[in-house]
């Protein structure tokens, strides 16, 4: 015997955590549903909710009197404004007690600065929270 059962034991574990393959079953599992097309049609699917949610939240963000910047044709993000709110960080305020969260344009700043752009996940656009939100933040003074 080379080492003793634990020691192989534990190297074991340290090769299943570091290695960049996975079991024998997995591989199977993954090469099965590459092979069949299964995830190839389950990204399609995927694609088309995204495509319908991007542009079901655009129009409901124009329709609350929202700017949208360069209307994406693809993604899962897009960013808009209110155009009378010159910082952002009104609208954080303005979800927090509706529950949602937002991704304020100074966090993808080099220096932080105030931006009046938000950047909103296309897919959560149609929930009630995100809705609510919408509304609320386009009657701001």
């Amino acid at each position: 015997m080379v080492a003793s059962h634990a020691i192989i034991k534990d190297l074991v574990d340290i090769k299943m955590l570091t290695s960049i393959g996975g079991s024998l079953f997995a591989e199977t599992v993954t090469a099965s549903l590459l092979e069949r097309g299964a995830y190839r049609k389950y990204l399609e699917r995927l694609r088309r909710r995204m495509r319908d949610a991007l542009g079901s939240t655009i129009q409901t963000l124009e329709d609350e009197g929202w700017e949208v910047f360069e209307k994406p044709v693809g993604g899962k993000f897009l960013w808009a404004r209110v155009p009378h709110v010159d910082n952002a960080e009104r609208l954080v305020e303005c979800g927090a007690p509706l529950g949602v969260t937002v991704a304020p344009g100074s966090y993808f700043r080099p220096g932080m600065e105030p931006s009046p752009w938000i950047r909103i996940h296309a897919a959560f656009g149609n929930e009630p929270r995100a809705q609510a939100f919408f509304r609320a933040a386009a009657k701001l003074k």
